[in-house]
Parts: structure tokens; C-alpha cells; sequence
């Protein structure tokens, strides 16, 4: 096992804070050899009652409040603008493209009644047999925006969606979901996914499809994910998608990074609430 790097707050810190400063740090342009950095994975892992979807939550808070400072950051140096020389017709401009390209953030769990796994296993598959997370992902980040007061159960909503479907390919599934999701809210920005319990579909599997679900998605979300926003007089690049992964033990998230070189961001899991706000230890694998 690779030797866990582990930096301690001198002072308490919102636990949020903490994370977000290693999330900006990840997507940074400068790291201390000079090539670029990309968004590592955040995970956190415990058992029932600890806290994981607590800090989830948090984690989705805090990532939209630096994403939506980098997205601006980004807006006002495309367009040469200083704020305190802008004039309103060029305020208004400026405020427009930062809503176009707002960073979303969605909150994915395959526990629970409102989005169960066996959704997935009754509707789902593929010509391969491997479990389509992307597709699973995808779908339930569209149910999640469909508005409660006409919105069916997620159960029918999967049976309908399914058959339109492709058996092949998982990652085409997801960006044509995504696509539709942009083109419904008008939006053209990152993404936050905050995944919950993804052992939950694994249930009946091997350990090693899980592990390979979790390298894919990892692959995909973010060593795949495209730069949205770029400038030279800027340290920091705009993703177009970014990860976090809560489960029950830290064994598939070891394995991640020690089999495939991935750099992780562990987040320590002290029990807390939502009202709660602690100190906390990120460790760097």
C-alpha cells in the first residue's frame, strides 16, 4: 500500500472549506513541476451512521461556491472586463454568460427508495453484462430535475427511458442524457456529481466488475472530462465535470490508486451533522 500523505489544519476550518481548497488546488495550471494538475477524485468512505451523505452534501455546497468563482474569474478575463470600469450594458453581458455557464451540481444515490438500484437491475443492460453506471448516473440526474409535482416514480421513469437506450455504449448514453439536460435548463457549464452508496449495484457482482465500474467512471468523469474554460493570465482551468464518491469501506478506493496510478482525495469522516461544522484531516494518497 502506497504511503498516505496527510496534511493537518493548524486552526479549525469549516470542513467544506478544507476540501475546496484542495479541490481548487486540482484544478490548477501551476503544480510544483510545472505540468498541469487535473481534479482528483474525492472520496470518503465509513460505515451507516458516520456521515458520508452529510458530507456529500457539504462537499456539493462548497465545490459550486468555487466553481461559480472560477467560472466568473474566467467570463470577466475573456471579456477584458475590470468590474469597477464596467459599464451596465457590459454588466449585464458578463452576469448573462456567468448564468449560461453556472456550474450545477447533482446529488446521485443508489440507496433509498426514491432511486433504487434494482431500477437499475430490472431495466438496465448491457450486450457485455457489465453494470452501465453512466447510464445509471445519467438517469438520475435527469429524474432529479424533473418537478415533483408532475413527476412519476423512479421506477417508471427508468422502464420508459430504458429502451432508448444503447446496449453498447455507456458512455454515449450519458452524454446524450447530459446533452438534453443542457439544452432543457439552458446551461453550458460544470458539473458536481456527488455519487452515494455505489456498492449498492455491485451487490450481485464480483468485486472486480465493481472495482472496473469504479476505474470507468473515474476514467470517464474525469480524465475524460474536457476543459470548459482556459486563459493564459489565469492559474486555474474550468472542468467540464467533476466527482465525488462516497461507500462503505475505502478497500475499492485503494485499489483505485494503487493499480491505476489515480490520485485520490480522501476525506476523513467524523460523524457530524448537517448543523455541525468541525475540524477536519484531508489525506492525499
Amino acid at each position: 500500500m502506497r504511503r498516505m500523505r496527510c496534511c493537518v489544519p493548524t486552526q479549525r476550518i469549516g470542513l467544506p472549506t478544507m476540501c475546496a481548497g484542495a479541490f481548487r488546488f486540482q484544478s490548477s495550471n501551476d503544480s510544483p513541476s510545472g505540468s498541469q494538475q487535473r481534479t482528483s477524485l474525492l472520496c470518503n468512505s465509513g460505515c451507516t451512521g458516520v456521515g458520508k451523505t452529510t458530507l456529500l452534501h457539504h462537499t456539493i455546497v462548497e465545490a459550486l461556491r468555487v466553481l461559480e468563482l472560477m467560472v466568473g474569474e474566467h467570463v470577466e478575463a475573456a471579456g477584458g472586463m475590470c468590474k469597477s470600469v464596467m459599464a451596465r450594458g457590459e454588466k449585464d453581458e458578463t452576469d448573462a454568460k456567468k448564468y449560461l455557464q453556472r456550474p450545477l451540481g447533482f446529488y446521485v444515490t443508489f440507496s433509498g427508495d426514491d432511486t433504487p438500484s434494482s431500477a437499475d437491475q430490472k431495466y438496465l443492460y448491457t450486450q457485455s453484462g457489465s453494470f452501465p453506471i453512466l447510464t445509471a448516473i445519467a438517469l438520475r440526474m435527469a429524474y432529479s430535475v424533473v418537478p415533483s409535482d408532475n413527476r412519476e416514480s423512479y421506477q417508471d421513469f427508468t422502464a420508459r427511458v430504458a429502451p432508448h437506450c444503447d446496449r453498447i455504449s455507456d458512455g454515449g448514453n450519458f452524454m446524450s442524457i447530459v446533452k438534453a439536460l443542457r439544452s432543457e435548463l439552458g446551461w453550458e457549464g460544470p458539473m458536481f456529481l456527488a455519487i452515494d452508496e455505489f456498492r449498492k449495484p455491485y451487490e450481485n457482482r464480483t468485486s472486480d466488475k465493481r472495482r472496473a465500474g469504479l476505474s470507468r467512471m473515474h476514467a470517464f468523469l474525469l480524465d475524460g472530462a474536457l476543459p470548459l474554460a482556459t486563459s493564459p493570465s489565469l492559474n486555474h482551468i474550468v472542468y467540464s465535470s467533476y466527482l465525488a464518491v462516497a461507500m462503505e469501506d475505502a478497500v475499492d478506493f485503494v485499489d483505485l490508486s494503487t493499480s491505476s496510478r489515480f490520485k485520490l482525495i480522501a476525506q476523513a469522516m467524523p460523524i457530524i451533522s448537517v448543523r455541525d461544522e468541525m475540524s477536519c484531516m484531508t489525506c492525499a494518497w
